[in-house]
């Protein structure tokens, strides 16, 4: 199980931990093929470009700390959105995030609500938003400052 790891991060500072499917020990089975590699570049790009602190920022299988939700507050409208979102904030905000292996395995039955040209739009605002200058805690988030 990998709560108890991904909470245990939390509790020793790191504001998000990450299951990653893409670090060493991670793998993803199965799945879409454009929507298994968006992902993958998308979370590359931010561990080598802008150093988000995981491989996998797309994932939403993740621990937060409440303190810091509480501090950044959350403007995702889309759903899935909100993993990224948070870690980009925490790169910001000069936050930690922490990640551990996972393997995910695709659904065997049951339908996806992921919806990638839908989504996309509300994926990359977070993403540019994550190469975006660091910001002391009292300063603005996207809403607030559509420009960055």
């Amino acid at each position: 199980m990998q709560i108890d790891p991904l909470v245990r991060l939390v509790e020793r500072g790191v504001v998000v931990a990450a299951a990653s499917r893409y670090m060493r020990g991670g793998q993803q089975i199965g799945g879409p093929f454009l929507k298994s590699r968006v992902s993958r570049l998308a979370g590359r790009s931010l561990h080598l470009l802008a150093h988000v602190g995981t491989r996998d920022a797309t994932n939403s299988f993740k621990a937060y700390s409440a303190d810091f939700v509480r501090m950044v507050g959350i403007e995702s409208e889309a759903g899935f959105e909100v993993g990224l979102e948070l870690v980009a904030k925490a790169r910001r905000h000069r936050r930690r995030v922490a990640e551990i292996p996972t393997i995910w395995l695709e659904r065997d039955f049951g339908q996806s609500r992921f919806q990638l040209a839908k989504w996309l739009p509300h994926y990359f605002r977070w993403y540019r938003y994550a190469f975006g200058p660091k910001l002391n805690s009292g300063q603005p988030t996207p809403s607030d400052r559509e420009g960055d």
